[in-house]
């Protein structure tokens, strides 16, 4: 895992996003992990979704030796120093395709208010996510 985030910051991308594996139904991966008991349905599927960093921690499958903090932890990390770096923000001003295609900030983004105000409460929400996360990670190791 640590290999692959290696290379794709080493890479000249603009964008990029890492996940935990989503096995989706009628794929062999699915068919395999839930032959072995290993995949976890909740109603309604709603935890087979890629945005850990914001929903649930239920995620529909943990490899063994892991445990499902550890392993939204290290996607996370994984992620988020590629568009919090300078150059990862600088891309997001400049590419219409940064940000994983999740966030786009429009020319003059800074003279906006309404931007400044959902940025401030996204990195907000998401410091508060990555401590909660950390916190459940530690605490699942003792």
């Amino acid at each position: 895992m640590w290999r692959t985030v290696k290379l794709v910051h080493s890479l000249p991308l603009v964008s990029a996003r890492l996940n935990t594996l989503v096995s989706c139904p009628g794929t062999p991966a699915f068919d395999q992990l839930n032959r072995e008991g290993k995949v976890l349905i909740r109603k309604d599927w709603a935890n087979f979704v890629v945005q850990y960093m914001r929903e649930g921690c239920d995620i529909s499958y943990v490899p063994d030796g892991n445990n499902r903090y550890e392993l939204i932890f290290d996607t996370m990390f994984a992620n988020l120093p590629f568009y919090l770096s300078l150059s990862g923000i600088m891309k997001l001003i400049k590419s219409p395709f940064a940000g994983g295609n999740v966030v786009k900030l429009s020319e003059r983004w800074y003279f906006s208010s309404k931007t400044m105000w959902r940025l401030t409460m996204l990195f907000l929400y998401l410091s508060r996510r990555f401590s909660m996360v950390t916190y459940k990670m530690l605490m699942k190791k003792r």
